[in-house]
């Protein structure tokens, strides 16, 4: 995956990256879902996709992550 810096002074830079795509059937309300979180996750759409770039996740924060992505899903209470 190739991210995008975003913003500063290079806001169209590009840079090597890994993410996680995930299918889901309404990602925009899944992505707010995800940002209203007790731990808010940050992600994008693309192709229909939820991608969530890990680049800068460090290993301690894969659990509290992925509790977030499982708490947010589809079928889960609000």
């Amino acid at each position: 995956v190739v991210g995008q810096v975003g913003g500063g002074a290079m806001p169209l830079a590009r840079l090597p990256s890994f993410a996680c795509s995930l299918t889901v059937g309404a990602p925009e309300s899944f992505l707010e879902r995800l940002r209203g979180g007790e731990v808010p996750v940050i992600g994008r759409i693309a192709d229909g996709e939820v991608v969530l770039d890990v680049r800068c996740l460090a290993k301690e924060e894969l659990a509290s992550v992925a509790e977030s992505v499982a708490t947010a899903s589809p079928g889960k209470p609000p």
